[in-house]
């Protein structure tokens, strides 16, 4: 079991065929999926987690030592 980012990262394909049958990602944005977890239960966890970086490494060009203040950390976006 694996689930493949079709979301915002760069590797998973910018949500390209997210809804085809079967679609073409890079290794990189494959992910292994624990038996403990249900499958509802990761379906937008790429989503919030490449939105989250996307902001903060993309567009808050956000590195090491850098101090970042989260306001509002109430949705899935915030909590990643």
């Amino acid at each position: 079991r694996v689930y493949a980012n079709t979301a915002l990262c760069p590797s998973g394909g910018g949500g390209l065929g997210a809804l085809a049958e079967m679609i073409s990602v890079s290794s990189d944005a494959v992910f292994p999926v624990p038996d403990e977890l249900h499958m509802s239960s990761v379906a937008n966890l790429g989503r919030n987690y490449c939105a989250a970086y996307h902001s903060l490494k993309v567009i808050g060009n956000v590195g090491p030592g850098d101090l970042v203040l989260v306001d509002g950390a109430s949705g899935g976006v915030g909590m990643a």
